[in-house]
């Protein structure tokens, strides 16, 4: 869908702004694709957004469910070039349509504010100036989009605020009514097809931790399995396990001889984790008569082992005998011949 998307684009309009800005747009979606971390993926959605519109802040917000039904709106990332020591905390907000954002993420719709101070109050929603009025800053102009997946299922809000005229000036609250500017249609059509894109990396990024945590299930019910066939090392794989990252760990610190060009990334290690943890899983087939007896042998069986052992002792006993026998009736042979 983005892809064609592009494509109709082109078609519309064939100039060289058109194809630089279609560029931009499939590496953003080759970078959204190979990124797997939320976070990274989450600032990277916002940060190309921005890039695009030349918008000097805004936020990323995903909805949190309960069951199917979803019930918050999770204040996931913030950006905003003219406050950058401002320190941004994530949080959770009620869903409700007086929001921008929750308005967005409840109906679906767009909002396109040339103005975010001076909205009808006939609306259903308004602007929370809480944020400006403790920083001093001073919001203008606002985009909101809804984030949804292929099935328009709106996973998220992709907020963006004051558009600039140009992305290298610093907004302050005597400059902001020379520097900015409404959001265009055309932008709107564009960030909300970023935004869908955006929205399917995410859903993969849920997808691949849903699957991630359902093999860390596996490996911890594995373990709790082998422990408790076990009882003798309990807790022994998770040392090992804990051991081996620390190896790993050590050993990408290393910066002189054999081991200096070795290294583990992070899935690496949680590999090797994996592994450590498991390497006694051979225990499950092992029978419990064997696993877990407190000695080499049975007592029946050691009894059974010295028996065969004394029978072995008496037959070589024996065999010595019956050869040192034979060995004095050769040497009394051998006197008699000599004197006769």
């Amino acid at each position: 869908m983005f892809q064609l998307n592009i494509l109709k684009w082109m078609q519309e309009s064939a100039t060289e702004s058109t194809e630089l800005l279609i560029e931009q747009l499939l590496d953003i979606g080759a970078a959204l694709s190979d990124t797997y971390d939320l976070g990274d993926l989450l600032h990277l959605i916002l940060s190309k957004s921005r890039e695009i519109t030349c918008s000097d802040a805004g936020s990323v917000y995903l909805v949190e469910k309960k069951g199917n039904q979803p019930t918050r709106l999770l204040f996931k990332v913030a950006q905003n070039d003219s406050l950058p020591d401002f320190s941004f905390h994530e949080l959770a907000v009620n869903m409700t349509p007086k929001s921008l954002a929750g308005y967005v993420a409840l109906t679906g719709e767009s909002l396109n504010l040339s103005d975010a101070y001076n909205l009808p109050l006939s609306l259903p929603y308004k602007f929370d100036k809480s944020f400006d009025k403790n920083t001093g800053y001073r919001t203008c102009s606002v985009l909101v989009l809804p984030m949804q997946n292929r099935s328009q299922e709106i996973i998220g809000v992709l907020q963006l605020i004051n558009r600039k005229i140009n992305s290298n000036v610093v907004l302050t609250a005597n400059n902001f009514q020379e520097l900015i500017q409404p959001y265009s249609q055309w932008e709107e059509r564009i960030v909300s097809s970023l935004a869908s894109q955006a929205a399917i990396s995410i859903e993969r990024n849920h997808l691949q931790e849903n699957i991630e945590n359902l093999f860390e299930g596996f490996v911890k019910a594995s373990v709790q399995a082998i422990e408790a066939r076990d009882q003798c090392t309990s807790g022994h794989s998770e040392r090992v396990a804990k051991l081996t990252v620390s190896l790993c760990q050590e050993v990408n610190t290393i910066t002189s001889g054999p081991l200096w060009g070795v290294s583990f990334n992070e899935q690496q290690i949680k590999e090797v984790r994996y592994a450590a943890l498991l390497h006694d899983f051979g225990k499950i087939g092992v029978p419990e008569a064997i696993l877990t007896k407190r000695k080499k042998l049975y007592e029946e069986q050691l009894e059974l082992i010295e028996q065969r052992f004394s029978v072995a002792q008496r037959t070589l006993e024996m065999e010595y005998a019956q050869t040192k026998y034979k060995q004095l009736l050769g040497h009394l042979s051998d006197i008699s011949q000599q004197h006769t």
